[in-house]
């Protein structure tokens, strides 16, 4: 099966910006996101909680691999 190429790109963004990012343990249903402003702009992600702050959630399915950044809520909007 092959995986889809923005969610490499994704991933990629991700790892070059400047923010500071954690590995995160993959998830299955959150709630899905897309940022709508800053480095990230366009990727696809989920937004959750880490105590009071938001987090957004990359993952990759078929690998079942994700990562995590701390992110500003307002930016980003209900994915499609």
């Amino acid at each position: 099966m092959a995986i889809p190429e923005g969610k490499f790109e994704a991933v990629r963004r991700l790892v070059t910006c400047t923010l500071p990012y954690d590995p995160h343990p993959y998830l299955g249903t959150e709630m899905p996101v897309e940022v709508i402003r800053g480095p990230l702009d366009g990727v696809r992600g989920m937004l959750i909680r880490k105590g009071a702050r938001a987090r957004l959630v990359i993952r990759v399915t078929l690998i079942h691999q994700a990562a995590s950044v701390e992110w500003d809520s307002m930016d980003v909007k209900p994915a499609d």
